[in-house]
């Protein structure tokens, strides 16, 4: 494993426990924002790449615990999402009928 990335909170003392030495450190400021935000698109890869539906399911777990770390990070409550995206059914429409837009002409 390389790279700097946000990891889950026990994920240096499972490394140590295998016998390697995890180097890391704590984000601060700025970089705290960043690497959550960095944490949702790397999860949404791996949701995309996830092939059968046991990897969905675990991959949509790591996208949600995710999203609610940068929900915490920005103060927004699961309330304030659910409102938004009610309002958004409401003005736009969901997902539901599985509409693939081609183009628009003008």
């Amino acid at each position: 494993m390389s790279g700097e990335k946000l990891v889950r909170d026990k994920i240096p003392e499972i490394i140590a426990e295998t016998g390697a030495t995890p180097i890391y450190h704590t984000a601060v400021g700025d970089d705290i924002r960043v690497s959550a935000v960095n944490k949702v698109l790397e999860e949404s890869q791996e949701v995309a790449s996830a092939n059968n539906r046991t990897d969905v399911v675990a991959e949509l777990a790591d996208l949600q615990e995710a999203i609610m770390h940068l929900q915490n990070i920005e103060g927004i409550t699961f309330d304030e999402v659910e409102s938004a995206r009610v309002k958004k059914i409401e003005q736009r429409g969901g997902f539901d009928l599985n509409i693939i837009l081609d183009k628009v002409e003008e």
